[in-house]
């Protein structure tokens, strides 16, 4: 695996949220020793023509802004989930690992040095499936930079090739009882999960990221998460796929430049921290959508 695994940045439609993002990448340390790769979802018709064409305009922008910078400019729209799936699929004919982002994530100064610190630490552990930059709010503090948790996130985030090419793209179980501990088993990554799984069955959504912790499910994989989170999601509101309300409900601890040094201590033993998990679920639970939307948060 060379040193600095490659970013994946997927863009359709959000002008403006694209440049936040690249501006934001262009500052990380290690920045000008990573390759940053944009993926440029086509148009779906001539109501956002426009604002893909403005898309474009940004990549062409930033293209002299990174030492090492390439775009996939799609002409056909396929989706969120068929373009990550087919470019990751891609870029692994190449490289052993890669860094994934969308276009509505801002990452913090030390996001290439911890993203690939993790990635380098469990490599060659059959453990652990992914790892996360983003964590929700918790008020825990650790020796270690990191816990697990089973449930991957989409919201900035990394795998390795071995890892992706065990994929599994079709939900296997149909008995009553397979179904019973699919919910049982998968619901320990959140209450929502369950539920967004029955949704992509119907048809109801269309999503990578939940076959993604299905996937994690079955292999009993889990994901690095850092205690202090190196995303912020700044996509809510109009124009969003799927987060439509005003403002992002889930509060997030940002690390900060104290915090950011060139070795991090990473856990070298795979497994649940069972307080930080359930700190994380309570953010994916039903108790929390409720009160989130009835404004206490």
């Amino acid at each position: 695996m060379s040193t600095f695994s490659p970013i994946m940045v997927f863009a359709y439609n959000r002008p403006d949220h694209l440049k936040k993002t690249l501006s934001a990448l262009t500052l990380c340390l290690d920045i000008e020793q990573t390759e940053v790769i944009v993926v440029v979802d086509g148009e779906k018709g001539e109501v956002d023509k426009h604002k893909v064409a403005e898309v474009r305009d940004v990549v062409e922008l930033f293209s002299s802004k990174f030492s090492k910078f390439s775009s996939v400019i799609k002409r056909s729209n396929m989706g969120l989930a068929q373009s990550i799936r087919s470019s990751l699929n891609s870029v692994f004919e190449d490289v052993d690992s890669v860094i994934v982002l969308e276009d509505d994530l801002l990452v913090s100064e030390d996001f290439i040095l911890y993203m690939n610190s993790a990635l380098k630490t469990y490599s060659n552990n059959p453990l652990v499936g992914s790892v996360s930059a983003y964590c929700p709010k918790l008020t825990i503090n650790s020796k270690y930079d990191n816990f697990f948790h089973p449930r991957p996130t989409s919201w900035g985030w990394a795998t390795w090739k071995d890892r992706w090419s065990r994929g599994i793209w079709e939900i296997e179980e149909k008995g009553v009882l397979s179904r019973l501990l699919l919910r049982y088993g998968l619901n320990k990554g959140g209450q929502d999960l369950y539920r967004m799984l029955q949704q992509q069955e119907k048809g109801i959504i269309n999503s990578w990221a939940i076959l993604w912790a299905y996937t994690h499910y079955r292999h009993e994989w889990l994901v690095s998460y850092p205690y202090y989170s190196r995303i912020q999601n700044v996509g809510f509101g109009e124009g969003a796929t799927h987060c439509k309300s005003e403002k992002n409900p889930y509060p997030i601890r940002m690390v900060d430049a104290s915090q950011v040094r060139d070795i991090y201590e990473l856990r070298s033993r795979v497994c649940k921290q069972g307080n930080e998990v359930r700190n994380v679920n309570w953010y994916f639970s039903n108790a929390f959508k409720v009160l989130s939307k009835l404004g206490f948060f």
